[in-house]
């Protein structure tokens, strides 16, 4: 963390300073090279960002959350910010359910797995989907897929480790933190194939595992 505030200064300085050369510039092989520069240093500043993130996660205040109400805040926030068609992000199961989490921490989680989501789906209709579920060993989970390509075996061996991407403008730390967050709450964060049905074929989804509310085996569901 301390490292990482430290690059910030003169890396705000190169864009800057990118930014300024870029005003006065016609010449096209010139703005090219100073387009590289912006993107790398956007890039930069997102590492830092999710570094400073991770060196916040000790930091957390757990409180019990009503988790289809976060994530329909959540939903309606990302709509409005960019432009995503209502359509596309669908949210399904039982919606009255409580978990204990920092608020902050999942909402960082959920944004997470569906930035990845928005990146590789068809933006079509029900494209992504969210699904909370209570299963029959009292479990609660949260499902997020998308109709996009599924993660290929050597890619699902690496997914969680820092700094790997398969992404150019990725930091490789999105998906690790999101990891780490989800433990420092108690609950784990899996890639799985799961079917929706005897007759289904099993298809690939991130899958959030919450811990239970009071340390027993029984999921706490908001009253009626």
């Amino acid at each position: 963390a301390s490292i990482a505030h430290e690059v910030r200064n003169p890396l705000a300085a190169i864009g800057h300073a990118a930014a300024l050369l870029g005003e006065d510039d016609n010449d096209a092989a010139r703005r090219r090279l100073l387009k590289i520069i912006d993107e790398n240093v956007a890039r930069l500043n997102r590492m830092i960002e999710d570094i400073l993130k991770l060196s916040r996660k000790a930091n957390r205040d757990q409180v019990p959350l009503d988790l289809g109400a976060l994530i329909a805040d959540l939903l309606d926030e990302l709509r409005d910010m960019q432009g995503i068609k209502p359509e596309t992000i669908v949210l399904v199961g039982p919606q009255d359910v409580q978990v204990r989490f920092d608020p902050l921490h999942l909402r960082e989680i959920i944004l997470n797995l569906l930035t990845n989501a928005l990146r590789y789906a068809s933006g079509d209709v029900g494209s992504i989907r969210l699904q909370i579920m209570v299963s029959g060993a009292a479990r609660i989970e949260l499902h997020v897929q998308d109709d996009g390509p599924q993660i290929t075996s050597a890619v699902r061996a690496h997914l969680f480790e820092p700094f790997y991407t398969t992404s150019s403008k990725g930091t490789g730390l999105g998906l690790y933190l999101a990891r780490e967050l989800c433990l420092n709450n108690g609950a784990m964060l899996n890639y799985e194939f799961r079917s929706e049905g005897d007759h289904a074929s099993p298809s690939g989804r991130f899958v959030i595992t919450f811990a239970a509310m009071d340390g027993t085996d029984q999921p706490s569901v908001l009253p009626d």
